[in-house]
């Protein structure tokens, strides 16, 4: 079967807002040792681009976010709160440390009641996905140069999945 070759690519986003439906900038971390230049040109105080071997959030990486993203947001406050997932990052003491020096309180989701609490879950994520996964869709439909059982399929498993 042929394929893209970048079956396992993923990047994560963490997305923010706040009580009065300001959005944070975005943080994302890209799969890869180095992030690409014309990637890192496009930083600027709304996007923040980080890379690591998996993508996904790790300790380090939340960390980096505390520092670019939510310490200059708290510092506008004498107190802040965050809610957060039981993500196991989140929950580590060197993260609640950051935030305790940040004056933040860390309030944990209890399990099942994401939909109330995390809006971004619900309403943001859902459709950022498709739309990144259109995107891609149309970009690599627009590679393929010949039509074969092959690639029709790929396409198809990346438009169903």
């Amino acid at each position: 079967m042929h394929t893209t070759g970048n079956d396992k690519n993923r990047v994560t986003a963490l997305i923010g807002v706040t009580a009065s439906n300001e959005l944070l900038p975005l943080f994302t971390v890209l799969m890869g040792k180095k992030i690409p230049r014309e990637v890192q040109a496009l930083e600027d105080g709304d996007l923040f681009v980080v890379s690591n071997s998996s993508a996904w959030i790790t300790e380090e990486t939340f960390m980096i976010w505390i520092q670019k993203i939510w310490r200059p947001h708290a510092s506008q406050f004498p107190h802040s709160v965050l809610i957060l997932d039981r993500f196991r990052v989140h929950m580590k003491q060197s993260v609640l440390n950051q935030f305790n020096d940040l004056n933040t309180d860390v309030l944990f989701v209890p399990p099942g009641l994401t939909f109330y609490v995390q809006p971004c879950d619900v309403y943001i994520n859902k459709g950022l996905k498709e739309r990144v996964r259109m995107s891609w869709v149309e970009f690599m439909a627009s590679q393929i140069t010949e039509t074969t059982p092959g690639n029709l399929f790929s396409l198809l498993f990346i438009c169903n999945s």
